[in-house]
């Protein structure tokens, strides 16, 4: 029997490979390497994944109305700048332009509707300073886009002393830059000196009732200086 194990545990011990210590050390790299390698790949894909750049959604086309009020606001511009010229007519359709103004100073004022609370109280407050206006040869004149007979019925229920602008077209509206979204007139302001420049300006008005004496007090500080 003892023979018979001797010859068993020879033969198996033929059948096993011979691991040399060089082998083991190699086994273990390789495993090292391989464990790794693992998380190296897992950040990879979650690194390429965050760098996934997010789909930039269209902007829509903008429409006629949209660019129409871009360059609308385009025509802007400030104090020192040459006042555009106009020609139209006023509540008894007489033609009237900015050069019939020269050498003089005048409040042009735009204002949204006639017979309004807020259009009407602030045509109220430069009837009152009328006076003190022509006193620091100042003349008014108001513009909206009511037509020339509803000027004239405005000025007589109210006795403005001073001409309304019917601009149905919007022509000086638009070129002084009077203007809001929705084809709505802004509430402005602007002071021309004798010289047909922008002295100063209010777009938009804040305040309709209070306005004109703002205008009043910037027409002095302007005439005191010069």
């Amino acid at each position: 029997n003892l023979s018979h194990s001797l010859s068993a545990f020879r033969l198996t011990k033929r059948k096993m490979p011979m691991i040399t210590r060089s082998m083991a050390k190699k086994r273990k790299r390789d495993n090292t390497k391989s464990k790794q390698s693992e998380p190296a790949a897992k950040k990879q894909k979650t690194s390429a994944k965050k760098k996934a750049a997010p789909k930039k959604k269209k902007e829509p086309k903008k429409t006629k109305k949209q660019a129409n009020e871009e360059k609308e606001d385009d025509n802007e511009f400030g104090v020192g700048s040459v006042a555009p010229d106009f020609t139209i007519i006023n509540e008894k359709e007489k033609e009237i332009s900015l050069k019939d103004y020269k050498g003089k100073y005048l409040v042009l004022y735009f204002y949204p509707k006639d017979n309004t609370p807020g259009c009407t109280k602030e045509g109220q407050r430069f009837k009152d300073l009328k006076e003190e206006f022509s006193g620091l040869n100042c003349e008014i004149l108001g513009v909206s886009a009511d037509k020339a007979t509803a000027h004239q019925k405005f000025i007589d229920k109210y006795d403005f002393n001073f001409s309304l602008l019917a601009d149905t077209d919007r022509v000086l509206i638009k070129s002084y830059g009077a203007t809001k979204p929705g084809n709505k007139i802004q509430r402005s302001t602007f002071l021309i000196d004798p010289d047909g420049k922008i002295a100063a300006l209010w777009n938009p008005v804040r305040g309709a009732a209070k306005h004109p004496d703002q205008v009043m007090k910037k027409l002095k500080e302007i005439v005191a200086e010069n």
